[in-house]
């Protein structure tokens, strides 16, 4: 894979892979050794940086991963009105119609305006998604759509100053779930691909029953897409690498039943109290 563009890439063969963007409307192409379909999954890991807030417009930062018809489709972070990185930043959906604003949690934007902020673009089909490491794990931010039919074109624009590094490529992308059961039960799940479900099987001991459920800490009520039915867990479309679920069980809950029963004469009758 070799990157070509007029920005500076003296850094690109260290052993972070930086590539410094100074320039207003500057753009790096990255040309991939292998061939890639249309529609193919592509997933490219980068750390950015935001290096200031330059520009005479609101800048912004990103990466695109399929063209069709002279149009482009990816995701950036857009500084409106110029303000701080660290006070006002927001994901843009820029190079698509939609041109959608999301925001962006606080611990996103501290990244981009600090040390840098580690990311995952990836094309799935007719999405593309932006997920952000938050505390070691990965966490999905936004999405746009992208037809099933355009070809696969990774380039680093913005409209600013920043630093891409961390550059790493891959069309192999999986969703390993991290598994940690309490006792008195047992808990499995097979990887499987990017956006596909995941599906966990929950097996409580004999006189055992699930006490709670946890996916990255959070309960797994609260999450969209999240379901149980028959302890089976699944985790629909599912778009996080390495999902933490905790499991943990406790004893079946019983109730002691007293029925009364008189008995007159010609009559059977049952109370129950």
């Amino acid at each position: 894979n070799t990157i070509s563009g007029n920005v500076d890439l003296s850094g690109m063969n260290d052993e972070n892979h930086t590539i410094v963007i100074d320039a207003f409307g500057a753009m790096a192409q990255l040309t991939l050794d292998e061939t890639t379909a249309a529609g193919d999954t592509i997933a490219l890991y980068v750390t950015l940086r935001a290096n200031r807030v330059s520009g005479a417009w609101n800048d912004n930062f990103g990466v695109i991963l399929a063209e069709k018809d002279g149009t482009y489709y990816g995701l950036s972070f857009l500084y409106e009105n110029l303000s701080n990185p660290s006070a006002d930043s927001y994901v843009k959906q820029q190079w698509t119609n939609e041109n959608a604003l999301v925001g962006i949690p606080a611990w996103a934007t501290a990244a981009l305006a600090g040390d840098g902020l580690e990311t995952l673009f990836v094309r799935n089909g007719t999405t593309i998604d932006l997920l952000a490491k938050n505390n070691g794990v990965w966490t999905y931010l936004c999405s746009t759509s992208v037809p099933d039919d355009a070809v696969t074109d990774v380039r680093f624009q913005q409209w600013g100053s920043c630093t891409y590094s961390g550059i790493e490529w891959t069309n192999d992308i999986g969703i390993e779930p991290v598994i940690t059961a309490g006792e008195n039960g047992e808990v499995t799940a097979q990887p499987v691909n990017y956006g596909e479900d995941l599906v966990v099987t929950i097996a409580p001991a004999d006189n055992y029953m699930i006490g709670s459920i946890t996916i990255n800490g959070v309960p797994f009520a609260g999450i969209d897409g999240v379901s149980i039915s028959d302890n089976v867990l699944t985790l629909a479309d599912w778009r996080s690498l390495a999902p933490e679920i905790s499991v943990t069980f406790v004893p079946e809950q019983t109730a002691d039943v007293t029925i009364g029963i008189s008995l007159t004469e010609g009559t059977d009758t049952a109370a129950i109290p």
